[in-house]
Parts: structure tokens; C-alpha cells; sequence
């Protein structure tokens, strides 16, 4: 399958393969390989390359959360990652989801511009989500701002 751009989604066969790739959309290494089995993974490759990877677990048939959004770097701010959300979500919708939540820190503003721009809303905020008990060291920073905090957002589908 083509998308409006030049991404084509991809069948993802071994997960682990794509570990690197997911290491950009979370620190925690432990973090990423246990939950890497869990729900859906869709990916897209461009030219050759894998562009990004996003991982979509339902959490009831009508709810499902985005656990894992990843885009390369070398594909970062060229629109990929928005193309490969909306494909997410037309998906999902096609399967019944009317609402669907994301996390991503407090510090990730470019994170966070990006969700609200498609059409997420924030809804919740985990005060010190990101401790060692989770896989976290506590000297993680983004933009200049220690990772403390998982800001919750969700869209709702009609």
C-alpha cells in the first residue's frame, strides 16, 4: 500500500528488527523491548529506507492507545510522521476506534505541537511517570528540561 507520499507501508516481520528505530520514541530501553509484542505495528519505508514505525495497542474495541511513534531522523519535519498518524487513525477508525490516547513527556514540546496539530487534546497529566522503577535513569532531558512528567492526550473519532 502506497501512501499520499512517498512512504509504502511495509509488513513488519521480526519486531526486534525495528528496536533502533523505537529507541527514538522512548529512552527506556526496558521499556520498549517489553511491550514490543503488544498490539499492532505499522511501518513505512521510502526509497529503501525505513522512514518510521508507529505501534497502536487496543485497549477496549473502541479504544486504543499509541504506545510506540517513531520516525527516523534523517525523515523527521518533512510531513512523514503526520502521513503515517493519519493512516494510523483511518485504520483504527475502519476497526471501530472512537477514541485514541498517546502519552509522550511533559518535555517534548516538538512532541507535543505535533499530536495537538492532529487533532489531539491533552487530557491528563502523570506527575514523575518516568522514574527508575519504570526503566528511567532521572537524568533524561529534552529541550533543555528534565523528563519527569507523561502528558496524556487523546482524539476522538466520530
Amino acid at each position: 500500500m502506497t501512501g499520499s507520499g512517498d512512504l509504502e507501508a511495509v509488513g513488519v516481520g521480526r519486531r526486534s528488527s525495528l528496536l533502533p528505530l523505537l529507541r527514538l520514541a522512548d529512552e527506556s530501553v526496558d521499556h520498549v523491548e517489553a511491550h514490543l509484542d503488544e498490539g499492532e505495528l505499522f511501518a513505512w519505508t521510502a526509497v529503501g529506507a525505513m522512514v518510521g514505525a508507529v505501534q497502536a495497542v487496543p485497549r477496549t474495541p473502541s479504544l486504543w492507545e499509541l504506545t510506540l511513534v517513531a520516525v527516523a531522523e534523517e525523515f523527521q519535519r518533512r510531513r512523514h510522521g503526520t502521513e503515517m498518524l493519519n493512516a494510523v487513525i483511518d485504520s483504527l477508525a475502519a476497526r471501530g476506534a472512537r477514541r485514541i490516547v498517546v502519552g509522550t513527556a511533559s518535555a517534548g514540546v516538538g512532541q507535543l505541537a505535533f499530536y495537538q496539530r492532529a487533532g489531539f487534546r491533552v487530557f491528563a497529566v502523570d506527575r514523575d511517570h518516568f522514574d527508575r522503577a519504570r526503566g528511567y535513569t532521572g537524568n533524561e532531558s529534552e529541550n533543555g528540561i528534565v523528563i519527569r512528567d507523561l502528558v496524556w492526550l487523546d482524539r476522538l473519532l466520530p
